[in-house]
């Protein structure tokens, strides 16, 4: 499945390394027109960079492959308390969010592979059965996303990231096979 999530990520146009050459063919650009060797150009340079990298990468971001409206064919549960830790995790790779108060939250987002970890803060709005945070985040599974879908899975609740919705409708025709997606792209109550 992770080739799968890798092709669909070239396929979109988005990755980290590239965000992160932009950002510094940005930087340069930036830091060759200020004057050299003297306060402002440090206390501009310092401004520049207050944003951590992972922040900063996402700045140019469009939602352009999230998907438009909710998911097909799946049981939204609109209302549903949302509130806990809720992770994933693929091998060595995982993410998870902390989302806490209502009606409107307040989430941190951790993620995490071999070489470290990144967390995010956001706040957030549940209406209906779309949980929409205020900015993207990502995680080393999976591509920027804004929107979190409440889904029914069996007896217990999951959230859908909106990036994985095209993936699920590309990698799913039948039920079973939908079921076993939904299994491995979605976050689970921890």
């Amino acid at each position: 499945m992770s080739l799968i999530i890798a092709a669909v990520v070239l396929q979109a146009g988005w990755s980290a390394p590239a965000q992160m050459a932009r950002i510094k063919k940005e930087d340069d650009a930036f830091f060759r027109h200020l004057p050299k060797n003297n306060k402002k150009r440090e206390e501009a340079i310092a401004l520049h960079l207050r944003l951590p990298m992972h922040e900063r990468i996402l700045e140019g971001w469009a939602p352009s492959y999230e998907s438009k409206g909710q998911p097909h064919a799946l049981k939204l549960k609109s209302g549903a308390n949302v509130a806990g830790k809720w992770q994933r995790t693929r091998g060595s790779l995982g993410a998870a969010f902390v989302i806490s108060g209502g009606p409107a939250f307040t989430v941190s987002f951790h993620t995490w592979d071999p070489k470290g970890g990144i967390v995010f803060r956001r706040k957030a709005q549940l209406k209906g059965s779309t949980l929409t945070l205020n900015r993207p985040v990502f995680d080393t599974i999976d591509r920027p996303f804004t929107k979190l879908y409440v889904v029914q899975v069996g007896k217990g609740l999951a959230l859908l990231p909106s990036a994985d919705v095209p993936l699920l409708d590309r990698m799913a025709k039948t039920p079973s096979e939908r079921a076993k997606a939904i299994a491995g792209l979605t976050f689970k109550r921890a």
